[in-house]
């Protein structure tokens, strides 16, 4: 399984190697080739229009009304490869994929019937693993070299910001969030988790918190990160184990507590 979202009306789905699927709390079905939806299935996201948007191998598949549409590099993505998809604060879905970013401008009056799409010349030169929505609708760019923010709203004629600078150029990006308090946090291939701490005034120059392997983690490739319901923060590894991050009084500057779980303590499987 390499994909999880619970939509609007409280049903799952679940994207896999073998297709999509969808569980209302009583049933389990399965969206495979026959349905036409294309496999593996790397993500799943649902829309403001509440259609369910899936990325597969052959490029993007729209499920709405009970039928599935397909948008691949016929209709203009740059790579048919699709691993994370994201809507921004106008309606456009950002595509990451293994050659870059891609943008889909859709008719709100028609719909899904007509749409653009835009291949930006942007500092996106590799492949893009991530894209994901902060709450001032900057769109996060995470690719096998780093970090990239995209800020429609920004004055400057270059709207894309890159880490260049930072600790994170270079890095190979796997997974980013936003926890309730603001704070992004980054799972990275190979080098662990970076935090920014939240700061109304984010800047390429803000400060950056890491942890790895050296000050508490488990294992430094981490595949997806969770914030629970109490404010703890969970990391999914390639080395068969999960890392509990815990804080004191929930606050992210105080001393860090880790905790490791392993098969000794019921996982059922080494790759998480």
């Amino acid at each position: 399984t390499f994909s999880i979202i619970q939509d609007n009306t409280g049903k799952m789905w679940f994207g896999t190697f073998h297709g999509l699927f969808s569980y209302d709390g009583k049933k389990l079905t399965w969206y495979s080739k026959t349905e036409g939806m294309s496999t593996p299935v790397w993500s799943v996201y649902q829309d403001r229009e509440n259609n369910i948007m899936v990325g597969t191998n052959s490029g993007l598949v729209r499920f709405s009304g009970g039928r599935f549409c397909s948008f691949s590099s016929s209709e203009g993505l740059i790579n048919d490869e699709v691993w994370s998809i994201a809507e921004d604060d106008n309606r456009n879905l950002w595509i990451a994929n293994h050659s870059g970013v891609s943008q889909i401008q859709a008719n709100l009056s028609l719909g899904w019937n007509e749409f653009t799409t835009v291949n930006y010349d942007s500092p996106v030169e590799h492949l893009a693993r991530v894209v994901f929505k902060d709450h001032n609708g900057y769109i996060w760019i995470g690719t096998a070299n780093g970090i990239v923010i995209f800020n429609d709203k920004t004055s400057r004629g270059n709207k894309f910001i890159s880490f260049a600078k930072k600790d994170l150029s270079g890095k190979s990006i796997f997974h980013i969030i936003q926890d309730k308090n603001k704070n992004i946090w980054i799972g990275t291939y190979g080098n662990g988790v970076y935090l920014f701490p939240y700061n109304p005034n984010f800047n390429e120059n803000s400060s950056l918190i890491h942890y790895n392997t050296k000050n508490g983690l488990c294992d430094d490739v981490i595949r997806c990160i969770y914030e629970d319901t109490k404010g703890n923060f969970w990391f999914a590894t390639n080395a068969g184990c999960l890392t509990k991050l815990t804080f004191k009084n929930l606050n992210i500057l105080s001393n860090p507590s880790f905790q490791t779980f392993t098969e000794k303590d019921g996982l059922k499987n080494t790759r998480i």
